[in-house]
């Protein structure tokens, strides 16, 4: 087992790129600027892309709502989840070294929107 730090927030992703940790360990506040520069990205990108990412974002919501509840995932969010997060997942999993497993969160609560999110694009 080999432990590394980033020197900051800002140092995190170029870290993760070198190292291509299994598991990320971090207070709240990391997932929370992972998220906002996600949607940031949205906001600023192209028409297209903006709505390709929210419609990813809703289908693994609602995936993960039902998944994570235990219930029945219907038809119908298993194969919206499958297309448009699939690639959001792709992308996350790429800019954090690709072998990422887990992301643990502690120190502090974690928003449920934000765990949702990570957790519907594959990296619970």
């Amino acid at each position: 087992m080999l432990i590394n730090y980033a020197e900051s927030f800002d140092t995190v992703r170029r870290t993760c790129r070198r190292v291509k940790p299994t598991v990320v360990l971090s207070v709240p506040r990391l997932y929370e600027k992972v998220y906002a520069r996600v949607l940031e990205n949205r906001a600023v990108g192209q028409r297209d892309q903006a709505r390709h990412l929210l419609l990813a974002k809703r289908a693994g919501e609602d995936w993960a709502t039902h998944h994570l509840a235990g219930l029945r995932v219907r038809a119908a969010s298993r194969s919206r989840k499958r297309s448009p997060i699939s690639s959001c997942s792709r992308k996350l999993q790429a800019r954090t070294g690709g072998r990422i497993r887990f992301f643990v969160s502690g120190a502090a609560p974690l928003s449920a929107d934000i765990a949702k999110f990570f957790y519907s694009a594959g990296c619970p």
